[in-house]
């Protein structure tokens, strides 16, 4: 099991977004120095995806609580 940085995973999910995994995996390989299989991006792929869930679930229950502005007297 491979660990790669959170800014490389979230590019290997935006990329795998415009193609496979098969030609996501082929890609990566050819222009970087790392080696991830198609299966590798799809994980990642479905990670990303989880943490953006979370943090967009977690973003609107803050939203949804109303507040009371003060008025100047």
């Amino acid at each position: 099991y491979k660990r790669y940085s959170s800014l490389t995973e979230a590019k290997f999910a935006e990329i795998s977004t415009s193609s496979s995994f098969s030609k996501s995996a082929e890609a990566i390989n050819k222009v970087s120095t790392l080696n991830v299989s198609p299966s590798g991006v799809h994980k990642i792929t479905q990670r990303v995806a989880a943490k953006v869930i979370e943090y967009t679930e977690k973003n609107k229950k803050k939203s949804k609580v109303k507040r009371k502005v003060p008025i100047g007297r």
